[in-house]
Formats: C-alpha cells, sequence, structure tokens
C-alpha cells in the first residue's frame, strides 16, 4: 500500500463516520479521505474519477441500504481490487449475512476464494 493516496469509507451509521474522520484524518495522504453515508454514492465516485485501484483503499460497513457485498462487487467491476469490508454486527448475525449474500457473489464471480471462505466460514 506504498502508493496509496485516498480511502473512500462508507457506512450509514455516522458514530462510525465520526470515528473514521477522527482516525484518518491524522494519515497524511495525498487526497485524503471521502466519506459517505451509503455505498451507492461511493460507486457514483468510483466511476466518475480517475481514480486508480494502486492509489485507493474502500472500506464498507456491510450492512447499509446499499449492501456492502454490492460495493465489492461494483469496485470489482470498475478494476478496484483494494476492499474492505467490515460490520459491527455479532459474530452469529454477521455469519448469518454473509451466507445470505453469497449468492450474490457467485454470480459476480463464481469460482471466488472468497466465497469458498465465506461457505466454510466458522466464527466460533
Amino acid at each position: 500500500m506504498k502508493n496509496l493516496k485516498r480511502i473512500l469509507v462508507c457506512d450509514d451509521d455516522p458514530n462510525q463516520l465520526k470515528f473514521y474522520s477522527k482516525i484518518l484524518g491524522q494519515f497524511k495522504l495525498t487526497n485524503g479521505f471521502k466519506l459517505f453515508d451509503d455505498g451507492k454514492p461511493l460507486v457514483e465516485e468510483l466511476k466518475n474519477s480517475n481514480y486508480s485501484d494502486q492509489e485507493t483503499l474502500i472500506i464498507s460497513d456491510f450492512y447499509m441500504p446499499y449492501k456492502g457485498l454490492y460495493v465489492f462487487k461494483d469496485a470489482k467491476e470498475l478494476g478496484f481490487n483494494k476492499i474492505i469490508i467490515r460490520s459491527s454486527a455479532s459474530k452469529i448475525s454477521l455469519q448469518e449475512k454473509l451466507k445470505s449474500q453469497v449468492e450474490i457473489m457467485s454470480k459476480f464471480d463464481p469460482d471466488s476464494y472468497l466465497i469458498e471462505k465465506i461457505l466454510e466460514f466458522d466464527l466460533y
């Protein structure tokens, strides 16, 4: 991540966005960071920008109106690979959500290593 110039974060929880703002504000990134309260505006930003994969890190909440896995899928289709999907949900809740979203990812990339890991995901 030596060439990282910007971080794009989306989360629908205002408290999480405040946290990211405080933490990311300490880093000296060329183009800084940008916060979004849902995934759709972040994806639109990616579509309408000249951002490169090498310079951009995407951090997305999992459970939002526009789901984190949709952000993952759309960003991957646009050529971005530095993507972190996170959640503050409980382990059991997150496991159920991940398994319910495998169908979305399998349509996007049926041979994905990530899908294999989600299917064998054990959080205990």
